[in-house]
């Protein structure tokens, strides 16, 4: 069942009106997911029956999981479920990879290593081809040290598996599920993490990623803000090279790369590529609709991370 959205007579509900009807000329392109029109008004499609007993038995399973302490850190207060606030040690940890971080950018190689990918991007653009490289040579970039030589490729890549996310709001979910498969093998399914995770048909609390990501999948990942261009991509390159694959909240309105338009998606970052050739990075993607192993511009990637409200990155 779909409820309508109707035009009342008060102001209220005709301002209201006034921001729905600029929102449904979009709705023809398609840009607007789920939403429909029917008759001129914006139908907004309800949770079902299924979904809406899923995610009570997800919510119960919760609470059993905590109350047998199976569940590390959580607690319960009045049956709901409280995940611990950053400790101490996460605190200094995270000031300390931040404050680490800023000053690798500075690094004069790497700098050099971003200037040769903009001139092989433009390069690029302007012919159609590829500065001639030898792509033999490729090595991750913390492995070398000294100056950047012109010709040189920094690659570095890990085989996250693709676990297409089973729900449409189970982005968080499934790349959780992607990063504890990498590591771990096997262990938990989708729903069983979005128990843990306490997902909705809203979606994941992103801290609650990287809470889980820490205590469950692999320890030392800590939430940061991306800030500049620079300091992102160095995030991005430290985590693979340190095989703690980065996550990302992104927004792709507006962004021609991406093959599908949402507002918010999580996905984990497991590869880069640049130097003396465009400056890309890989996704590893479980979009509904859209996942797999895919390799974007870093700077289109950035401007995802960039646009959702959060502009912040598990690493």
């Amino acid at each position: 069942m779909k409820r309508i959205l109707t035009i009342g007579l008060s102001v209220v509900l005709l301002c209201s009106s006034l921001v729905y009807a600029a929102d449904s000329s979009t709705l023809p392109g398609g840009n607007t997911g789920d939403l429909t029109l029917e008759n001129g008004a914006v139908l907004w499609p309800e949770v079902s029956e299924a979904e809406r007993k899923e995610m009570e038995e997800k919510e119960y399973e919760l609470m059993q999981q905590v109350r047998k302490g199976n569940t590390g850190d959580l607690t319960l207060e009045d049956g709901a479920v409280l995940w611990p606030k950053m400790h101490e040690g996460e605190r200094l940890e995270k000031e300390r990879r931040e404050k680490e971080i800023a000053d690798q950018v500075k690094d004069p190689r790497y700098q050099a290593a971003l200037k040769a990918s903009e001139k092989a991007e433009e390069e690029y653009n302007k012919t159609d081809k590829a500065l001639s490289t030898d792509e033999k040579t490729s090595t991750p970039f913390s492995e070398e040290r000294g100056r950047f030589e012109a010709g040189k490729i920094y690659q570095n890549v890990r085989n996250v598996p693709v676990r297409k996310q089973e729900t449409t709001y189970y982005g968080g979910v499934a790349t959780v599920k992607q990063l504890d498969d990498y590591f771990n093998g096997e262990r938990y399914t989708q729903k069983q993490i979005a128990g843990f995770l306490g997902t909705t048909f809203q979606g994941t609390d992103f801290s609650r990623v990287k809470q889980f990501l820490r205590d469950y999948v692999k320890s030392g990942y800590v939430l940061s803000s991306i800030g500049s261009f620079d300091n992102w991509h160095r995030i991005v390159v430290n985590s693979i090279d340190n095989n703690r694959p980065a996550v990302l909240d992104i927004s792709t309105d507006g962004i021609d790369s991406f093959e599908y338009h949402t507002t918010g998606h999580i996905l984990n970052v497991s590869g880069y590529r640049f130097g003396s050739v465009p400056n890309e990075v890989q996704v590893t993607d479980p979009h509904y609709k859209f996942s797999g192993t895919k390799v974007y511009p870093a700077h289109d990637l950035y401007r995802a991370n960039q646009k959702h409200f959060r502009q912040q990155i598990i690493h």
